[in-house]
């Protein structure tokens, strides 16, 4: 089925200001559509959205390209599982030299099972180049949230979890080969207390040697942050690092970076999470050797939470967007309680102390849930929610934290809209979220594209 498609072109580029709406791009398939993930091409001439569709059956994975200058739409691919139930895409990547789009998620596999499905697109055309499936014997699922690739394009890697049979997930990456699809390796990890492990985010460093995998895993009293850190050309275990809080809380990363450099990887999250204490708990590692470089935590009054990381192009600066509960008597529970602000936060790459912390507040619900940096590391975008219906998406300089706008989509009264991403182009001409919205009808995956 044909996504319904329409483009609205709300600024002309030539009178555009900072905060401006270039063009909006909404698609549905007679049903209820989502974006997740989007990224730039690196010529900056397009830019890819991958989600889920629903079809007559479930949900079919969805990958879309459009100009980058006018929203148009270039190619929309759908893809269905073999059982006809849901399938999904998390994540997205283009190569480096531009010439494929790749993405990843769960799909239902023929017994129904999930599976991690990856595919890579010709970013022009977008023909499939394969397909990869993976479920392997004995387990009751997997599925994929993260992808990077190499800097020399030639692997792609993958990272979510794999449930074996009457047993608990464990982090499971995978190693694509770029111009076939086979997989190169394969690597799960469990943590020490044997129970749920659930990888989050992934990145390849700019060496090309290492990739490094964090998220939760559960360790001998609660869960602990977990990074792994592979060598890219057989998948052996470099290091491993965890860290559980002093009070033993329950502790979640979220994201992780690394600097252009090379020489640190940083990671957050949710450190003591459910307790008043709760707070965003960033840490910085050596890469060679996984030896902590610095930790920082910030909980604000009533408690915070990490969920998304960016590094500046320079390596001078980590960006970190989330939520905190404001000056009450009881900690927030919850996204749409009534108490969350949005909260934004840049640290000293080298050393870990706080730079500026900025919060953002319009008397409902703000959630962030995304960032990115502009090419040349004068701004910093955070994208994500203000409950109950509005894209929310915040820029500041880099230096002093300064806002520069803010923006909602739509923010009409009885609609919807849930932004889940936000990517730069390279040319630093244009912002790009991407998520779920409505304004009649079905929810369309919707990409906005603002004037940095």
């Amino acid at each position: 089925m044909a996504c319904a498609l329409v483009t609205l072109i709300t600024t002309p580029a030539s009178a555009a200001t900072s905060g401006s709406r270039l063009w909006v791009h909404r698609d549905n398939g007679g049903g209820a559509a989502a974006g997740s993930a989007i990224v730039s091409s690196p010529d900056g001439a397009d830019v890819f959205v991958a989600g889920e569709i629903t079809s007559s059956d479930g949900q079919d994975f969805l990958t879309e390209a459009d100009s980058a200058s006018t929203g148009r739409q270039l190619w929309v691919r759908r893809y269905a599982g073999p059982s006809g139930g849901n399938d999904a895409a998390n994540a997205i990547a283009v190569s480096p030299n531009g010439s494929a789009v790749f993405v990843t998620g769960l799909s239902a596999g023929a017994n129904g099972a999930l599976d991690v499905l990856t595919i890579a697109y010709a970013a022009d055309t977008g023909d499939r180049l394969w397909s990869q499936r993976y479920r392997a014997p004995g387990t009751n699922g997997s599925q994929a949230v993260a992808l990077s690739v190499s800097p020399d394009g030639s692997e792609l890697f993958a990272t979510g979890s794999v449930t074996r049979r009457g047993r608990y997930p464990d982090y499971l990456t995978i190693a694509y080969d770029v111009p076939t699809g086979s997989v190169r390796w394969l690597r799960r990890y469990q943590g020490t207390g044997h129970g749920d492990d659930d990888a989050t985010a992934i990145v390849a460093g700019p060496g090309g040697r290492t990739v490094f995998v964090t998220g939760e895993s559960q360790g001998l009293v609660n869960f602990d942050f977990a990074t792994v850190a592979y060598g890219t050309s057989g998948g052996r275990t470099r290091w491993v690092r965890r860290y559980d809080d002093p009070g033993h809380a329950y502790d979640d990363a979220t994201a992780i970076g690394v600097d252009p450099h090379g020489s640190t990887v940083f990671v957050t999250g949710n450190g003591g999470a459910a307790t008043a204490r709760a707070g965003i708990e960033t840490i910085g590692y050596r890469t060679a050797d996984g030896a902590t470089v610095w930790r920082s935590r910030y909980h604000g009054p009533f408690g915070a939470e990490g969920r998304a990381l960016a590094v500046s192009p320079d390596g001078h600066q980590v960006f970190i967007a989330g939520i905190e509960g404001p000056s009450q008597t009881k900690p927030c529970v919850g996204d749409e309680s009534g108490c969350w602000n949005a909260t934004t936060l840049a640290y000293d790459a080298t050393s870990g102390s706080r730079m500026w912390v900025r919060r953002f507040d319009d008397g409902s619900d703000d959630v962030l849930s995304a960032l990115a940096v502009a090419p040349d590391g004068s701004k910093v975008f955070a994208t994500g929610t203000s409950y109950p219906s509005s894209y929310l998406t915040l820029a500041f300089e880099s230096a002093t934290g300064t806002r520069s706008w803010s923006a909602m989509y739509p923010r009409v009264g009885g609609t919807l809209g849930i932004a889940s991403a936000v990517a730069a182009d390279p040319d630093g001409s244009r912002v790009f979220v991407t998520g779920q919205s409505t304004l009649t009808g079905p929810e369309d995956a919707t990409t906005v594209a603002y004037v940095p």
